[in-house]
C-alpha cells in the first residue's frame, strides 16, 4: 500500500514538473514579444552630424526605441531647435528633424577569428517638416537611407557601417570602435571613434548647384571622437555629460566648411558638449 502511495506521489510530481516546464516555455515565448523600451534625451551645445555642424545653437534631441529579443526594432529620433536659428534664411521650424527607423539585428556567436559578429540592417526615413515648399532646400525635404552595420566581438568592438541614400545619390562608410571602462561602481566612461569616407554628393555643400561649397570626390572626410560619462542613477536610468570632437581630414572638405552660411570651425575641428539622460525598461 505504501509503495502505491509513493508511486502515485512520484507520478503526480512528474506530471507537475512537466506542466510547470510547459508553463515556463509558454511564458518565455510570450515574453519574447514584450519589447524593451529605450528612451534618451540629450541637450547639446550645437547640432553636429557626422562631424559637420548643422546648427550652431543649443539643441534638444530625443530618441524612443522599441526592441524585441528576436532582433527587430523600431523607433523615432527628433531634433528640436528651440532657438529657431535657421529662421533667418526662411526655414524656421520646430522640430528641425524627425527620423523614423526600423531594422533587424542578429548576432552570430563563436565566429572564428572575431569571436562574434552582429549584423544590423536598418531603414531610416528623414523628415524635415517645415522645409516643404522651400525652393532652396526642397532637395533635402525628405531623405531615405538604407544602412548595414557589422560589429565584431573583438576588443574595442571594431566594425564597419555602410549607408546609402539612393534618391540623392549619397553614400558613406565608416569604421568604428568603442571601449567602456568602469571607473567606480555605477560610473562608466565610454570612448568611441568613427572614421568616415564618403562620395562626392555626401561631401558636397548644402545648396544644390553652388560649386563654391561642393566637394565632388570620394574622400576620407572626417574623424569623430565621442566621450560619454554615465552614472547609473537607478538600475534602469543613466545620466551624464558628453563631449564630441570632429576633424576634417581632407583639404577640400576643410575648405568647404569655410564656405558662406557654414557654421563650422575655420581650422577644421568642431567641438560640442552636452548632457544626456537614458532609460531602459
Amino acid at each position: 500500500m505504501k509503495k502505491k502511495i509513493f508511486g502515485m506521489i512520484a507520478v503526480a510530481m512528474l506530471i507537475g514538473l512537466q506542466v510547470r516546464a510547459q508553463e515556463v516555455e509558454v511564458k518565455a515565448e510570450k515574453d519574447a514579444w514584450i519589447p524593451t523600451i529605450s528612451l534618451q534625451v540629450d541637450y547639446q551645445a550645437r547640432y553636429m552630424s557626422k562631424g559637420k555642424v548643422v546648427n550652431p545653437e543649443s539643441m534638444i534631441f530625443g530618441d524612443a526605441n522599441l526592441s524585441w529579443d528576436f532582433g527587430f526594432y523600431a523607433g523615432i529620433w527628433v531634433a528640436h531647435d528651440w532657438n529657431d536659428t535657421n529662421k533667418e534664411i526662411g526655414i524656421a521650424y520646430e522640430p528641425e528633424e524627425i527620423d523614423w527607423y526600423i531594422g533587424y539585428a542578429y548576432k552570430f556567436e563563436e565566429v572564428p577569428g572575431i569571436n562574434s559578429l552582429e549584423i544590423d540592417l536598418c531603414y531610416t526615413y528623414w523628415d524635415y517638416p517645415k522645409r516643404a515648399g522651400d525652393v532652396l532646400h526642397n532637395r533635402w525635404e525628405q531623405n531615405r537611407e538604407l544602412s548595414l552595420k557589422l560589429t565584431t566581438g573583438l576588443r574595442f568592438k571594431p566594425g564597419i557601417w555602410v549607408a546609402c541614400d539612393h534618391e540623392n545619390d549619397k553614400w558613406y562608410a565608416k569604421l568604428f570602435a568603442s571601449h567602456e571602462y568602469e571607473i567606480i561602481e555605477k560610473l562608466t566612461l565610454t570612448n568611441k571613434g568613427e572614421l568616415y569616407w564618403g562620395n562626392g554628393r555626401y561631401n558636397g555643400g548644402t545648396y544644390p548647384g553652388d560649386r563654391q561649397l561642393d566637394h565632388y570626390k570620394n574622400a576620407l572626410s572626417t574623424f569623430v571622437w565621442t566621450v560619454n560619462l554615465d552614472y547609473a542613477i537607478t538600475e534602469n536610468i543613466k545620466f551624464g555629460p558628453l563631449m564630441q570632437m570632429a576633424w576634417a581630414l581632407d583639404h577640400d572638405v576643410r575648405e568647404s566648411w569655410k564656405g558662406p552660411n557654414n557654421f563650422n570651425s575655420k581650422n577644421g575641428c568642431n567641438i560640442l558638449w552636452g548632457f544626456k539622460v537614458a532609460a531602459e525598461f
